[in-house]
């Protein structure tokens, strides 16, 4: 496993795609930055952090981790390099798992990186100081919302293995940042982050919580049987 994950993060240290999902995901936080320097009233951390949650990690992440882990998959067969892939003597799962792993890590890095970067300018910009109690509930929040993200990367990886083209992908992107749910929804933005803020807080949001996690461990599970079935039975010319 460690070769072929060594393998896949070779294949990406070149391509522009990583730097720019890393960019445009925090781009972002530019938009914040300059917002609250062209306020007349003091922003709060919550307002900071929130702006930064509503424009980066609900709006500008879906479609962009969607492309990024929909071009992992679709590139292998459309480069048709699937074909020398699958007859390596690797189990073909050792692949999946090495795809859905440089894709997790390219998520959590991107999360830890953002909220590294936004705790650092708040110090710069926001009068009021923050304290651990405040600073680790939204480390908390970016985690939940890196969960939801993980959880997607099944699907997300299973519609561009049956199309073989990440279009698929991208079109799951963008509609989860037009329609309400727990990991985007239009104008739901401050309803959604107010969820997620109060069931990391335990505030009272129980039910939700468990309603929420249940969606995402089908949707986690249910996705990553369907592309591990999809995947070891495909055939060894599938980029043909």
């Amino acid at each position: 496993m460690g070769r072929i994950l060594r393998t896949e993060a070779a294949k990406l240290r070149h391509s522009m795609l990583l730097w720019l999902t890393l960019l445009g995901t925090m781009l972002p936080t530019l938009v914040s930055t300059l917002m609250v320097i062209a306020s007349k009233d003091a922003y709060s951390w919550q307002e900071w952090y929130q702006t930064n949650l509503q424009f980066q990690v609900m709006l500008a992440a879906p479609p962009l981790f969607s492309i990024f882990t929909g071009y992992i998959v679709a590139r292998e067969y459309q480069d048709k390099t699937i074909n020398t892939l699958f007859s390596y003597p690797y189990a073909r799962m050792s692949f999946y798992l090495g795809k859905m792993l440089i894709s997790a890590a390219m998520i959590v890095g991107t999360l830890l990186l953002t909220f590294a970067l936004n705790s650092g300018l708040g110090l710069l910009l926001l009068e009021t100081p923050i304290g651990i109690s405040e600073w680790v509930v939204y480390l908390e929040v970016y985690a939940a919302v890196g969960i939801l993200f993980l959880a997607l990367i099944p699907l997300w990886m299973y519609v561009s293995m049956i199309s073989r083209s990440i279009i698929p992908a991208i079109v799951i992107g963008i509609i989860i940042i037009m329609i309400p749910g727990p990991v985007g929804g239009s104008g739901a933005y401050r309803d959604t982050i107010g969820l997620i803020r109060r069931m990391v807080a335990g505030e009272g949001v129980q039910n939700e919580l468990a309603i929420v996690s249940g969606c995402l461990l089908v949707c986690f599970v249910g996705f990553l049987i369907l592309s591990l079935q999809y995947y070891n039975k495909a055939d060894v010319h599938s980029g043909s």
